[in-house]
């Protein structure tokens, strides 16, 4: 059972209804938006020993000279993997299969250990594999059909990580019949078995996009979407709902090295963060205040655009963000703060 409010959640139709115009009004906004924070998990004995300067509580960070933040869960750096999904993400998934969207977002820092959250290792899986588990346990197969899409945005161009040759220009945002955002000509394959998902993602992951930061030599520069659609098929009446998980891998929040093609890049990331954090602020805010009718600037960026329906009308959406309190230079402190007031933005506190 979903521990939501009645209404918070609305269940995708079982119609199929006609799709909007840009000019139509923005769907239901009221949505469920859970904010996290994971400390940089220990992954060694030189960190699995040490602590942070920073004191935390399960849902608060203090931070020196700056403040207190609040949020629904922060984990530290011994935080079990499969703690964090259960947290983070598990609802998430469940709510999906019952018949409503839901979005997972990581964003941080390059080396905090957001690509590590969310995929985790063999021996301690992070969000991604643990999601894929957890679908193909719950969904019953006799209605339900399950494919996957895998693509990158990178300065505003799609990339299909399945399909790496096509061409980008072929491969555009339109809505579609069964209520949903898509990408014209993005391969989406059927897929029977979890582990066939899993080696999918695997094959898409070698096509994403990595450039040198002031931080990391292999920095992610481009907003990975892995999105599992479940097909529903009612036996009686035929009629068929899709609800979508999507699982977004954000670029790396810092700032990219100093020459003209990673500035560049550089700026259309921090663009597109920025759509994301005002949208999902704005979500935020009207949930709690129950008004709908606030514009939601879905369209600033195709990672917004793309994402629409399941970021609104009664999505369930949860953020976590990744932070490394034991790197002390003066702008690795600067890119924490940062990303722990995008986190609180998304918190609308």
């Amino acid at each position: 059972m979903l521990p939501s409010t009645p209404t918070a959640h609305r269940r995708v139709s079982s119609s199929l209804s006609a799709t909007s115009r840009d000019d139509t009004p923005d769907i239901s906004v009221p949505t469920n938006i859970t904010v996290s924070v994971r400390l940089k998990p220990s992954l060694g004995p030189s960190l699995s020993s040490s602590s942070s300067s920073w004191p935390a509580t399960p849902t608060t960070l203090s931070v020196p000279d700056v403040g207190v933040f609040s949020f629904d869960n922060v984990f530290g750096p011994a935080a079990p993997s499969r703690d964090v999904y259960a947290s983070v993400a598990k609802r998430v998934v469940h709510s999906v299969v019952e018949g409503y969207h839901g979005t997972i977002f990581a964003y941080g820092m390059t080396g905090t250990g957001k690509t590590y959250s969310m995929q985790g290792v063999p021996s301690s899986p992070g969000i991604i594999p643990l999601s894929v588990s957890e679908i193909f346990a719950q969904v019953s197969f006799a209605t339900t059909t399950i494919s996957v899409s895998y693509l990158e945005i990178y300065n505003e161009r799609v990339k299909d990580l399945l399909n790496p040759t096509v061409a980008s220009d072929s491969l555009k945002l339109q809505d579609t019949p069964d209520g949903l955002v898509r990408v014209r000509n993005l391969r989406c394959v059927r897929v029977a078995t979890g582990q066939e998902l899993k080696d999918l993602i695997s094959h898409g992951d070698l096509s994403r996009r990595t450039e040198g930061t002031e931080f990391n030599s292999v920095s992610s520069r481009s907003h990975a979407v892995l999105q599992i659609f479940l097909e529903k098929s009612d036996p009686l009446t035929r009629a068929t709902a899709t609800t979508v998980l999507s699982l977004c891998d954000l670029a790396g929040s810092e700032r990219a090295a100093a020459d003209a093609e990673r500035r560049k890049e550089g700026a259309y990331i921090n663009r597109s963060l920025l759509a994301l954090g005002t949208i999902i602020a704005r979500l935020s805010a009207s949930s709690a205040a129950g008004d709908s009718h606030e514009h939601i600037p879905y369209r600033d960026s195709k990672l917004t655009r793309l994402l629409q329906h399941s970021l609104s009308g009664g999505a369930l959406v949860s953020v976590l963000c990744t932070i490394d309190t034991h790197n002390t230079a003066k702008q690795a402190l600067a890119e924490t703060v940062n990303t722990l007031r995008f986190a609180a933005r998304a918190k609308n506190v």
